[in-house]
């Protein structure tokens, strides 16, 4: 025997149909398809680069965001906004090859 709640159901669905003639398909059918607009999205499409060697480490939530968001406003991929910070770096200390590479 069915519940309560399933005759309530039932009656849910009988009303949410009456008015609506169901003899015929929806015109719907024949509208034109309109795709929503594209949301801005930070992340780009990742081309090769030619780059091999995985880099992973640990930042504070404020630097992961300032960095992403200078990457994207900039147009550039993380890792080469990461060259150019190493590069900025050792312009800044004056390092050369010789100083930092083993021989």
């Amino acid at each position: 025997m069915p519940g309560l709640n399933d005759l309530k159901k039932v009656k849910k669905i009988k009303n949410r149909f009456q008015g609506i003639d169901l003899s015929e398909p929806s015109s719907n059918l024949e509208a034109p398809e309109v795709a929503p607009l594209p949301i801005e999205n930070k992340k780009k499409s990742r081309k090769k680069t030619g780059r091999t060697k995985q880099f992973a480490t640990r930042v504070s939530e404020s630097w992961d965001e300032d960095f992403r968001t200078i990457a994207f406003t900039q147009k550039l991929k993380n890792a080469e906004l990461l060259e150019d910070m190493l590069q900025a770096y050792k312009e800044k200390k004056g390092l050369k090859p010789e100083d930092y590479r083993k021989r």
